[in-house]
């Protein structure tokens, strides 16, 4: 039976042109469109691997591979990544790459789409305030207050969440099959790329109209932000074999069955002039996103002509503050619940802004020692795992280390036994990670 392939476009790309994409880094100027990448408009939407031999969960993983390369931003103010900086005005396509592990705001798979965008469109979001390699925070390669790395691309676009994998973990993983044969024939979409500190997807296989692989399409975090890029057949041995070490294969690719459409994605070919998210009002960390309880939430007020400031909590008027300015309002000490907040921009009339929304998360996480047990709960979120960190967030592989996805059980009771050869000295810290329906949120504790 004859199988039909979809045929993209796509351009060769020379040994020294990847060479060079991997370790050059780029001038600001270049990062929208550099001419060594293909260009946006000539990627078809549809993919070139059969649908009868791969799964859904493959397609899936394609989908969430493209939302992190192919996402377009504009900075109000500008961004520093690892290396440069993203300029206010310019438009940028692909994530940022930024390692937010001590704060655990990787965009995907912690936090959404539309709450990273809406702090990009917020010019008082702390995205532009919060300086995340400076002091009180404590960690490296981080730069953005949302981002992501080149393991979490991969484990968004897998579905790997609970925990997501470190670049480390993938060869001792029992969720990960290496392949014996490398060669080009044999690789399937979804397939991972590793070498020692960095891992990247293969996201495409390229076919002619005989069925015979041309090349392949990595998708990969790396540098400033998230990319995707063509490799020919004749150029596949001395650039991917020669700087990748493995091959693996997802063995749950199957299970991979969620994937959300960001209906607010904007490619290059269709850029808006105007702000994604509202010119009214915006909360600090963006619009629908998490705050525990001993967080301050700020709500950023940008309208200069409104006549009130109403909060709800739980559908309910919670707060109401007349004579609104443009200036920041902070609410201290919120008790847990559901929050969203508008301007009452022409009270006359009943004009009224949009909404923006939080969730404010009661988790509470503490280690008694003499028990050697970990207790935790929650009345709006579910506790879902634990891993032990140091204070910037960085853990051992999880082969070596205390990790645990809870039961009903687990959460039941309330607490966990640590036991204590899993206690490490360089890794005093357990975090506990909650969900809800705005994403993840962690709150940590020493041992």
């Amino acid at each position: 039976m004859k199988i039909l392939m979809f045929r993209v476009i796509y351009s060769k790309l020379s040994f020294l042109s990847f060479v060079f994409l991997l370790f050059v880094s780029c001038k600001p100027d270049e990062l929208l469109e550099d001419s060594i990448f293909i260009n946006h408009s000539q990627y078809s939407d549809s993919y070139s691997f059969s649908a009868e031999e791969d799964s859904l969960g493959r397609i899936n993983a394609v989908k969430k591979a493209r939302l992190m390369t192919d996402i377009v931003f504009t900075p109000l103010k500008p961004i520093d990544y690892n290396s440069g900086t993203f300029d206010e005005g310019r438009s940028y396509k692909g994530l940022i790459y930024s390692s937010v592990k001590e704060l655990e705001t990787y965009v995907g798979s912690n936090v959404s789409f539309h709450t990273f965008l809406s702090a990009i469109s917020n010019p008082r979001s702390r995205i532009y305030t919060e300086k995340i390699n400076e002091s009180p925070y404590h960690g490296i390669n981080c730069r953005a207050y949302y981002g992501t790395v080149c393991s979490d691309l991969v484990c968004y676009a897998l579905g790997i969440n609970s925990p997501r994998l470190n670049s480390f973990d993938f060869p001792d993983s029992e969720l990960m099959e290496p392949l014996n044969d490398m060669s080009i024939e044999k690789l399937k979409v979804a397939d991972v790329l590793w070498r020692n500190g960095h891992v990247a997807l293969i996201s495409d296989i390229l076919k002619d109209d005989e069925g015979f692989t041309e090349g392949i399409e990595i998708s990969e975090a790396i540098d400033s932000r998230c990319k995707r890029y063509i490799v020919s057949k004749e150029s596949y041995s001395n650039t991917v074999l020669a700087h990748f070490s493995a091959i693996y294969r997802y063995k749950r690719i199957g299970y991979n069955t969620q994937y959300e459409p960001v209906s607010e994605y904007k490619t290059l070919d269709d850029l808006a002039s105007s702000s994604y998210f509202g010119n009214n009002l915006c909360v600090d960390k963006g619009d629908k996103s998490n705050y525990l309880e001993s967080e301050t939430v700020t709500i950023n007020i940008l309208n200069s002509k409104c006549d009130a400031l109403e909060v709800y909590k739980d559908d309910e008027l919670y707060l109401k503050k007349s004579f609104i300015e443009p200036y920041d309002v902070s609410l201290l000490n919120l008790p847990y619940g559901d929050y969203k907040a508008r301007l009452l921009i022409n009270e006359e009339i009943g004009d009224y802004s949009e909404f923006t929304y939080w969730k404010v998360v009661n988790a509470i996480v503490k280690y008694d020692k003499k028990l050697s047990r970990l207790f935790f709960s929650s009345h709006n979120s579910k506790p879902e795992h634990i891993v032990c960190c140091d204070i910037s967030g960085s853990r051992p592989p999880l082969k070596d280390s205390f990790y645990l996805l809870f039961t009903d059980e687990n959460i039941k009771n309330g607490y966990v036994y640590i036991p204590k050869e899993k206690k490490l000295i360089d890794y005093p810290f357990l975090v506990v990670f909650f969900t809800t329906d705005y994403g993840r949120i962690i709150c940590k504790t020493p041992i």
